[in-house]
């Protein structure tokens, strides 16, 4: 297995680039890689994209929820009702987080990544086969993604290699 991590200029060329790699690893084989986004806005906070993480659909879907219920109700009982929601979204977040278990790469892996990008950057992180590896790196090269020339602190690559490994 390879790790990938390839950085664009927008979040939204990096997207294209993930959902244009596993259009490609599906067509190589049967989808053996694993891929996410790692954004840094112009105001420096981190945002992660794992399309097949479990964890981070359930979280995004339960926040939205409570959010949404909690702006409803304060604003039906004429508050503010914006604060409460953004409280209520943040607590729904951080619970999902903590009771549903990562399926995807290692969280704390991602954000380490995230804060080495330049703000306004995302990167597309990917673990791939060896014999799938070159024709993926054409394709992110094509879709104009840079190699990422950081150095990953070991423990960081060791986890990110130790969540591609199937799980038995």
């Amino acid at each position: 297995m390879h790790l990938l991590v390839y950085t664009f200029d927008s979040v939204a060329h990096a997207e294209e680039a993930r959902a244009d790699l596993e259009t490609l690893d599906r067509q190589i084989g049967a989808q053996h890689g694993h891929f996410a986004v790692v954004q840094k806005d112009g105001d420096g906070m981190i945002s992660l994209r794992e399309p097949h993480d479990l964890r981070q659909e359930i979280a995004h879907i339960a926040a939205s929820v409570a959010g949404g219920v909690t702006w409803f109700l304060y604003t039906f009982v004429g508050l503010m009702g914006t604060p409460p929601a953004v409280l209520a979204e943040q607590a729904t977040d951080e619970a999902a987080h903590r009771m549903v278990q990562d399926s995807g790469f290692p969280d704390q892996a991602l954000y380490e990544i995230g804060t080495a990008l330049t703000a306004g950057s995302a990167a597309v992180v990917a673990v791939v086969p060896a014999t799938e590896r070159d024709a993926l790196v054409a394709e992110l090269e094509r879709l104009g993604g840079h190699l990422w020339e950081h150095q990953l602190p070991e423990a960081v690559a060791a986890e990110l290699r130790a969540s591609a490994e199937p799980k038995a």
